[in-house]
C-alpha cells in the first residue's frame, strides 16, 4: 500500500460515526488503579413516554445516594457506577461508564419514544458482566458485588424481537454473579417484571419521591454493612420491611 493510500486509511478508521450511528458521549473514569473490593453498580432507567413523572426523580434519588457514598471513605472510591437510558436508535445508551461514586454527577437523561426494554436490560446485563472480567484481567482487582438496578413498568415494545436475547443475557448474568433487582413504577405489568427477577430478589415498587430516597439510602446502608462483614457471611437489602439478598 502506498503512503498516500495508507493515511487515508487509517484516516477512515480514526474518524468517528456521524449522524444515528454517532457516539453518545459518556462519562468514563480514567484514573489512578483501583483499590480492592470492588462494588460495581448499573441502573437502567426506563425514559419511555409512559414513565416520564418519575424520571427526575430516580434522578434525584440516585444522586442522593452518590451524594451519601462520596462521605464515606471507605465506599466512595470503591462504588463504580454505570447509568443507562433508553434511546430511539438503539435499545439502551451509555450515558455513564463505571465513574467512581466520588466523581459521578448523574447524567440527564434523554427521553425515548418507545420501550425497548428487552434489548435495553440485555446490553445493561452484558455490560456488566464484563466489568467482571475486566477488573480481574486488566485491573487486577477483585469485585466484591455487581448490582444492576432495572427501574420501569416492564411494558417492553420490543418483547418479539429481542425477548429471547434478553433471557440469554439473564442465564449469563446469574452465572457470573451479576445481581438483578427490578425497581417497579407506574402501571406494571407484574408478570414481566416477575419474569426478569432472581430467587431472593423480587420486583420492588417505588411509587413516590419518599420511596426513591428511601430506598437509595438503604442501599448506602447495606453497602456500608457489606463493608463491615465476615467473608460468606448472608447479605441482605433492607428496605421497608423487605429483605432482599445481596448475595448469590
Amino acid at each position: 500500500m502506498s503512503p498516500k493510500n495508507f493515511l487515508h486509511s487509517l484516516r477512515q478508521t480514526l474518524t468517528p460515526p456521524s449522524g444515528a450511528n454517532a457516539l453518545v458521549p459518556v462519562s468514563k473514569y480514567d484514573g489512578p488503579p483501583l483499590l480492592s473490593g470492588q462494588v460495581s453498580l448499573s441502573l437502567l432507567v426506563d425514559t419511555s413516554p409512559s414513565l416520564d413523572e418519575y424520571i427526575q426523580r430516580v434522578r434525584e434519588g440516585a444522586q442522593q445516594f452518590v451524594d451519601q457514598v462520596r462521605t464515606d471513605a471507605w465506599l466512595r472510591e470503591r462504588v463504580a457506577v454505570s447509568v443507562w437510558s433508553l434511546a430511539d436508535s438503539r435499545p439502551a445508551a451509555l450515558m455513564a461508564d463505571w465513574v467512581p461514586a466520588s466523581q459521578l454527577k448523574i447524567p440527564e437523561l434523554p427521553r425515548c419514544g418507545h420501550t425497548p426494554l428487552c434489548g435495553a436490560i440485555s446490553q445493561t446485563l452484558d455490560h456488566a458482566v464484563a466489568r467482571g472480567a475486566s477488573l480481574s484481567r486488566e485491573r487486577h482487582c477483585d469485585q466484591a458485588m455487581n448490582l444492576v438496578f432495572v427501574m420501569s413498568d416492564f411494558l417492553p415494545t420490543d418483547a418479539q424481537d429481542q425477548q429471547a436475547l434478553m433471557e440469554s443475557s439473564l442465564r449469563q448474568a446469574a452465572e457470573a454473579g451479576v445481581l438483578l433487582f427490578p425497581l417497579t413504577v407506574g402501571d406494571v405489568d407484574k408478570n414481566f417484571a416477575e419474569s426478569v427477577a432472581q430467587p431472593g430478589r423480587p420486583p420492588l415498587a417505588l411509587d413516590s419521591v419518599d420511596d426513591f430516597t428511601t430506598f437509595f439510602k438503604a442501599l448506602r446502608r447495606s453497602l456500608r454493612r457489606h463493608s463491615m462483614s465476615m467473608p460468606g457471611a448472608p447479605l441482605q437489602l433492607e428496605y421497608r420491611g423487605c429483605s432482599l439478598r445481596l448475595d448469590r
